[in-house]
């Protein structure tokens, strides 16, 4: 799972922000699974992906140029040329995207 691999570490298998390396780290992550609940109740994806992808800069992720995570997801694919690199990395973070929703409430 993506999440798994690339956001647990600090986050939590559970997104909760208990991840090994959450101890060590001079902000404490964010626990995933009350974020609507912060929100009033309303789920913004979009909000959520725009952390994912760097757009909205939150400082433990690093600058917006390069995320903690950089452009991992288009770096572990080979661009044919024809932009499947760029579309990879949006299925990836709609994917995560998703699956933070599915952790609300939990």
């Amino acid at each position: 799972l993506l999440f798994t691999r690339h956001c647990a570490s600090c986050h939590g298998t559970d997104g909760k922000g208990n991840g090994p390396l959450a101890a060590s780290l001079n902000t404490p992550p964010t626990d995933l699974t009350t974020i609507q609940a912060r929100t009033g109740g309303v789920w913004d994806g979009a909000a959520v992906m725009g952390v994912i992808d760097g757009r909205r800069r939150v400082a433990a992720h690093g600058p917006r140029e390069m995320p903690v995570w950089g452009a991992v997801f288009v770096d572990e694919v080979r661009d044919d040329g024809g932009g499947y690199a760029e579309l990879t990395a949006l299925y990836a973070g709609k994917a995560l995207t998703d699956h933070v929703q599915a952790l609300q409430g939990r």
